[in-house]
């Protein structure tokens, strides 16, 4: 008897059929994990490019030509483009003469170079489909932050 148990498992050590389906159920899941693994840090990439496209074509706007000096008219302009509330949006503007950051408003003397510079920051959140771990700066939440900044020499 132990011989003819010997002798069957001679003989399915020596057998191939089959070999290619558990391999097969083996690697499928971590292939899939794979994926969607990418999926959706392609869909967070995307987000953020949304996102900084917002920026960038509020800005354009600034570029036109002015409608409030101060251009806090950007501010629910670039909201409004990015989804997001306006609380999230926030606008910098200097003056700098001869390197020297300034307020906006100030003057330069006529000596000096003379730059006004506006910038354009937009802040949103990404919620990926799996756990953040991966994700730099993910918040305990599990969302991921975002971050777009755009800046313009108005003058």
């Amino acid at each position: 008897m132990v011989a003819r148990i010997l002798r069957y498992i001679k003989a399915l050590a020596g057998d191939a059929r089959g070999t290619s389906l558990v391999e097969f159920a083996a690697a499928a899941p971590v292939f899939a994990l794979l994926v969607v693994g990418i999926g959706d840090i392609s869909r967070g990439f995307s987000e953020r490019l949304a996102l900084q496209q917002a920026a960038n074509r509020t800005l354009e706007l600034a570029h036109l030509g002015t409608r409030d000096p101060d251009y806090n008219y950007l501010i629910p302009e670039a909201a409004t483009a990015a989804g997001v509330p306006q609380s999230q949006v926030g606008l910098d503007s200097w003056l700098e003469c001869n390197g020297t950051r300034k307020a906006f408003d100030a003057t330069c003397d006529e000596a000096e170079e003379m730059a006004r510079y506006i910038t354009l920051t937009i802040n949103s959140t990404f919620r990926p489909a799996f756990s953040s771990i991966a994700y730099p700066d993910a918040r305990p939440d599990g969302t991921v932050p975002l971050i777009a900044k755009a800046s313009l020499r108005v003058q």
